[in-house]
């Protein structure tokens, strides 16, 4: 089985990606499992959220608590405080969500599914925008864009499985 790996629009067969990517899989990187959210797009279609079957209307929300920090629960991501420029620090989540698709999903389910993560992290970026700047994500000047990217990153992992 093979597998390749897309990281913000770049593309590497897995084998070959070791400068873009710690490893060819999780699995061998030093990344907290309990910081791993793992949505899996099967050839029937379903949508897998670690392990369990969820509904499309469902995975915008699950992304989105996943990837806001939660201090002190042991089942959230890791969080640890970030010290900004002219901002006192902020709670940052090591939250990443690893999307694999199977070959066989049809393609308009696969943007469905990616619309859901990518608005998740959108909507996550608004709420702090609005915390920290009074106004939404897109109503930010180049500074204040590169605090809320760097408190909230889009770390996201997909790959698609070809057998």
């Amino acid at each position: 089985m093979k597998k390749t790996l897309y990281i913000l629009g770049l593309t590497c067969i897995l084998t070959s990606c070791a400068s873009l990517f710690v490893a060819p899989n999780l699995e061998d990187t030093r990344i907290d499992e309990q910081n791993v959210m793992r949505v899996y797009l099967d050839g029937n279609n379903k949508i897998l959220v670690n392990g369990h079957e969820t509904a499309l209307e469902e995975l915008k929300d699950l992304v989105k608590n996943f990837i806001t920090p939660h201090p002190g629960d042991n089942n959230a991501p890791e969080v640890e405080w970030k010290t900004i420029d002219n901002i006192d620090s902020i709670l940052y989540s090591k939250g990443i969500v690893y999307f694999d698709v199977d070959r066989n999903a049809l393609f308009a389910r696969y943007l469905d599914v990616q619309k859901e993560i990518l608005q998740a992290f959108k909507e996550r970026k608004d709420e702090l925008s609005i915390k920290i700047f009074k106004k939404t994500y897109d109503q930010l000047d180049e500074e204040q864009t590169k605090i809320i990217n760097n408190t909230v990153p889009i770390r996201v992992f997909e790959t698609i499985t070809e057998i």
